[in-house]
């Protein structure tokens, strides 16, 4: 039960944060409010703890690749539109303090995530 809660939790702070990146982009027409700022880091973290406990290793392992790569892939493209904007070859459609929030945040946890793993099997 456990592993089914904390992966819906990280799929909404995920989804949350894609809504941030989203909005100055132009890609939605929804302005984000507090909560989406509030719930990104939130629940993605209480839901990847909530998926460790019952958890056995290789689904931790599977849980934590994936989840560093969606917050890479978030943080980079937060920080493309950031440089994109800066070089006037793109213009937001609100405020890029959503994208540098994003970029911070999910940079520190998707390379925290992708640093913890390595590709050796442990020894028996």
């Amino acid at each position: 039960m456990l592993l089914i809660v904390g992966a819906l939790f990280l799929a909404l702070g995920l989804f949350s944060g894609a809504l941030l990146v989203a909005a100055p982009l132009g890609l939605t027409t929804l302005s984000p409010s507090l909560i989406l700022w509030i719930m990104f880091p939130v629940l993605s973290v209480i839901g990847y703890v909530l998926f460790l406990v019952p958890a056995n290793s290789s689904q931790i392992r599977a849980m934590s690749v994936a989840t560093s790569g969606l917050m890479l892939l978030l943080a980079v493209t937060s920080i493309g539109a950031i440089i994109l904007q800066a070089a006037a070859l793109f213009e937001p459609t609100a405020s890029t303090a959503a994208l540098w929030y994003v970029s911070v945040i999910a940079g520190i946890i998707g390379c925290a995530g992708a640093a913890s793993y390595t590709r050796q099997k442990p020894e028996a």
